[in-house]
C-alpha cells in the first residue's frame, strides 16, 4: 500500500465516523445453549437490607455526553494524518493511536469500519 492509499483509508474512516449513527451499548449478554441442561447468561441476586434502604442488583450507565466532541477531534486528527500521508508515510504509532481512539469511541455502528481500516492501515507498515 502506498502512502497515498493510506491517506484515502484515513479519509474514508474519518467520513465513516462523521456520518455513522451513534450506537452505544451499556451492557450486552449473549447466550448460546448446549445439548441439554440449563444455560444462564446473566443472573443477578439482590437481597434487600433494612426497611427504608434501597437495594440495587445491577446498575448500568451508558453515556455519550462527550461523544460529539471526541468524534470531532478524532475526525480532525484523521484528516490531518491523511494530509500528512499524501507527502510521506506518517509514524506508525501516530496512526495506530488514531485507530485506537476510533475503537475507544465505543460506537458499535463503527465496529466493522474501524476493523477494516485497521487491516488496511497495517498493510502500509509491512
Amino acid at each position: 500500500m502506498t502512502h497515498q492509499e493510506l491517506a484515502e483509508v484515513l479519509n474514508k474512516l474519518a467520513k465513516n465516523i462523521e456520518t455513522a449513527p451513534i450506537r452505544i451499548v451499556g451492557a450486552s449478554v449473549n447466550v448460546v445453549g448446549g445439548q441439554g441442561g440449563s444455560v444462564t447468561g446473566l443472573r443477578i441476586d439482590a437481597i434487600g437490607g433494612a426497611p427504608g434502604t434501597h437495594t440495587t442488583g445491577m446498575r448500568i450507565e451508558a453515556s455519550n455526553v462527550d461523544y460529539p466532541e471526541r468524534m470531532k477531534e478524532l475526525v480532525s486528527d484523521l484528516r490531518e494524518a491523511a494530509t500528512a500521508a499524501h507527502a510521506t508515510l506518517p509514524a506508525k504509532a501516530w496512526i495506530m493511536g488514531l485507530v485506537d481512539r476510533a475503537k475507544a469511541l465505543g460506537n458499535r455502528a463503527l465496529d466493522s469500519s474501524v476493523a477494516s481500516a485497521a487491516a488496511e492501515i497495517a498493510k502500509a507498515y509491512m
